[in-house]
């Protein structure tokens, strides 16, 4: 049965499409059309009727910050709208409340009667009558303009690709911007951080900008965005074996040590590994400050990087301490 019914369904609907006169079901072609029609009509002048009508409706009024002091600043958040009761025929509100007009908030006194601000703006279109705005008043928090100036901090994260690394400290520019606000939000502000970036298998040098972290609207930035630029090398390990040597040890005072020196283990990048491993790139030294200062009978070597290359780093000093012997003489 069920079957049977289906295929009379497809049956109708392709004699309608192909705009034949068979009759579906006593139903004729023309019947269905003016049965259409008939409903498309009576569904319009419904509508027509209706939107004639007065009805009540709230509508989401945004508000926009208007003039302020040059010296002075809101402390507290100013909404984004307020709800408004208006009473009107249906096609002026839905205008209206597609179209709702931005109010623009007079800070100068500090409470604002938002009824007739809003009022005032609702005027403008003479078949909208204004009836209630929530909430009636609205009280600005207003302090003393402040302007201070703070670094930058980056929260860009770099993953390297194996080997790879910064030659040198990434360069933020500008490093430092100027933040303007009220002076309950900027005077307990001492760094200003980027927005989160996260660049992965990096091998090249890194130039990007960098969006700021935004400021909300109670906080005035310098600037929105700043640049992050990074020299990026291939690196290499490479050991060398120093002697230590004593210094600032007074006259008279001799001092050994076990073992005589050490070795170090340090990272440099492959381009400059052969120029450093021709020169003399640390220096390995215990003080006459460490010796008195210890009572284990072990210190540890102090390393002096002596090469001008930035980019070279310490990674290991063997043996981590050494033993010592001391000799008064006369």
């Amino acid at each position: 049965m069920s079957e049977k019914f289906t295929q009379r369904i497809k049956d109708a609907w392709q004699s309608l499409k192909a705009g034949e006169d068979k009759p579906i079901k006593n139903i004729g072609r023309e019947k269905i059309i003016v049965f259409g029609i008939s409903i498309v009509l009576a569904f319009s002048l419904w509508f027509i009727v209706n939107l004639n009508r007065d009805y009540n409706l709230d509508v989401s009024v945004p508000l926009v910050l208007g003039n302020i002091s040059t010296n002075q600043a809101l402390a507290e958040e100013l909404p984004q709208n307020v709800t408004a009761s208006v009473n009107g025929s249906g096609w002026n509100l839905i205008n209206l409340y597609n179209n709702p007009p931005t109010v623009y908030i007079d800070v100068g006194k500090g409470e604002v009667n938002l009824l007739e601000q809003v009022r005032q703006e609702m005027n403008t279109n003479s078949d909208v009558t204004m009836q209630t705005v929530e909430p009636l008043y609205l009280q600005l928090e207003l302090e003393e303009k402040q302007t201070k100036k703070i670094p930058v901090v980056s929260n860009v994260d770099v993953q390297f690709a194996q080997q790879y690394g910064f030659i040198s400290d990434p360069v933020i520019t500008p490093d430092s911007i100027t933040v303007r606000g009220a002076a309950s939000k900027i005077n307990n502000i001492e760094e200003w951080p980027t927005d989160s970036l996260q660049l992965e298998n990096i091998k090249d040098s890194v130039s990007t900008v960098v969006s700021l972290k935004e400021g909300g609207s109670l906080i005035v930035l310098s600037d929105t965005d700043v640049q992050f630029k990074a020299d990026v090398a291939q690196f290499t390990e490479g050991k060398i074996s120093i002697p230590v040597k004593p210094r600032d040890f007074p006259a008279g005072y001799n001092v050994t040590f076990s073992p005589a020196s050490v070795e170090i283990t340090y990272r440099v990048p492959l381009a400059a590994y052969q120029q450093v491993q021709k020169g003399k790139p640390f220096a390995a030294y215990i003080s006459f400050e460490q010796i008195q200062d210890d009572d284990s009978g072990f210190v540890a070597a102090q390393i002096e990087k002596l090469s001008s290359s930035s980019a070279l780093a310490v990674k290991k000093v063997t043996p981590r301490k050494l033993a010592y012997f001391s000799i008064i003489g006369n």
